[in-house]
């Protein structure tokens, strides 16, 4: 992802205006790559249902599946140390050691990837790493992964759970060659993998908890059985505590809790979690482990990183909540991948059409349209992509690219007032963004042509200004002066950003 000028000025606007809001949880904003708080603290793009690894230090590590993605290292407090990115393939496990950081994962179109990284700098061991560009071909004799959901460390090994291959795998953790087993070690959907106090290795299953013999032989009867479609698993610092994400079996009804067991395997009375469903305003205890995605880990103070999973259309929203260890909720990390950036005169600032802060830096509301068919539903937590927000006369409008139509919305709740209004698709060329001056929208498209939308929407679009032919620009971004005499456009050439 290409941050551009624009899009850091505007961001850097947010950084001066947002404070951590005072409402009994610490609340983080990222946007846009850039962290919405008054002190900077790196770059963050969103997890999307990947691993978290915590070391002896409360360092996270934690990455994201998929394309465009990443692997990133974090302080307890969230400060990024270190990102590294990459855009095919994606990270759906993490382990890490004294020395390294270990990751496992799949993306588009296939591909594979078994890698270990220098865990203080985030540098690739290209060396003793792998990657797989289809399910045949070998890479230095290594069989291609399934679908990786986990790793586990020992001194020697690292071993790997491919759900789909429905086996254990283990490779030197030297070499990064195969070091198999003496016998297959087969088991039906592992999900997770953590070791006991003792060091025994542990296989989580979507209904119970297997022990694995030093031989690498599977203990024939569970530790924990009547497991509700689990998809994580942890300990606590001591190791005599289990903590396991639940989903549930009926994705209408989930669970959408994380369980704690004791040593002998007994379920407590403490539950981490509202459960149900995740829709609708955003709250702290609500997750989403159906797919299954999703993580939980313990840092060395006891408190509790849950990494809430992709399920429910959240694909839009990711969160990453810390809890204390009786449950309470302490710091969640939010996202949008909405663009763009709107404060108004009372110093209210919207970001993507999904967060409402007001000028104290207080969280108001965070919604978003999203489109099941012909009906477009509220509140959300799966906001189209690119929605950009604007004030215009005291109004709050946002812009969906994609779907080419402005509408409007509540300054207090975020809900949608009125209708969208949908631009015609002759109005010219790629819609780029939009822009206002007093009850005026202006749409411009790639080609530096800029339209104006009166907020009423009672009249179509009119051509408001259009480029000298010989400019040949590529608008990313416009600015009206507010006597409409001047139009400032924001040019896109060979990767930087100039005024035209």
């Amino acid at each position: 992802m290409r941050m551009t000028s624009r899009w850091l000025w505007a961001t850097l606007v947010l950084l001066a205006m947002i404070s951590t809001p005072a409402l009994g949880i610490d609340v983080e904003l990222r946007y846009a790559g850039v962290v919405g708080q008054a002190s900077a603290r790196g770059v963050w793009f969103q997890p999307a249902g990947g691993r978290i690894a915590i070391d002896e230090k409360g360092n996270v590590y934690n990455g994201t599946p998929g394309g465009h993605s990443f692997v990133q290292k974090l302080a307890a407090d969230g400060t990024v140390i270190w990102q590294q990115f990459t855009n095919i393939p994606g990270y759906q496990a993490t382990a890490v050691d004294d020395k390294h950081l270990y990751t496992a994962g799949g993306g588009y179109y296939g591909w594979r990837q078994i890698q270990r990284r220098d865990r203080q700098t985030g540098i690739l061991d290209e060396a003793w790493s792998h990657e797989f560009r289809d399910r045949e071909t070998r890479s230095r004799g290594v069989e291609p992964i399934g679908t990786p959901t986990a790793i586990e460390l020992d001194d020697k090994y690292v071993l790997i759970s491919d759900s789909a291959a429905g086996v254990i795998r283990r490779l030197s953790k030297q070499t990064g060659l195969e070091a198999p087993f003496a016998k297959p070690l087969a088991i039906e959907l592992p999900r997770d993998l953590a070791r006991d106090e003792q060091g025994q290795l542990l296989i989580l299953t979507p209904t119970a908890v297997y022990a694995v013999s030093a031989d690498g032989v599977l203990e024939p009867e569970p530790r924990i059985s009547d497991l509700r479609n689990a998809s994580a698993l942890a300990f606590d610092a001591l190791r005599r505590l289990y903590y396991i994400a639940e989903a549930g079996d009926d994705p209408k009804e989930p669970v959408n809790v994380v369980r704690i067991f004791d040593s002998d395997g007994a379920a407590t009375e403490t539950v981490i979690g509202s459960g149900g469903s995740f829709h609708g305003h955003w709250d702290a205890t609500k997750f989403s482990f159906h797919g299954p995605s999703g993580d939980v880990a313990i840092d060395p103070r006891g408190n509790v990183w849950i990494q809430p999973g992709w399920a429910d259309r959240m694909d839009r929203l990711r969160l990453l909540s810390v809890f204390s260890a009786t449950g309470r909720p302490m710091r969640t990390y939010m996202s949008s991948v909405g663009d763009g950036l709107a404060v108004d005169d009372a110093g209210r600032v919207v970001v993507g059409g999904t967060f409402m802060f007001d000028a104290k830096g207080q969280l108001t509301w965070t919604s978003g349209m999203v489109s099941r068919g012909d009906v477009v539903t509220y509140p959300t937590t799966h906001p189209n992509w690119w929605t950009m927000p604007v004030w215009a006369g005291g109004r709050l409008f946002i812009f969906d690219l994609p779907k080419r139509r402005v509408m409007e919305l509540d300054i207090e709740t975020g809900e949608k007032v009125g209708e969208p209004y949908i631009i015609d698709r002759e109005l010219g060329g790629t819609l780029s963004g939009i822009s206002a001056v007093g009850d005026d929208l202006f749409i411009y498209n790639r080609e530096g042509q800029v339209y104006r939308l009166h907020t009423s929407f009672a009249k179509p679009p009119e051509l408001f200004f259009e480029p000298p032919a010989a400019l040949a620009i590529t608008a990313a971004g416009i600015a009206i002066h507010p006597d409409l005499n001047q139009v400032v456009i924001a040019r896109d050439g060979d990767g930087d950003r100039t005024q035209s």
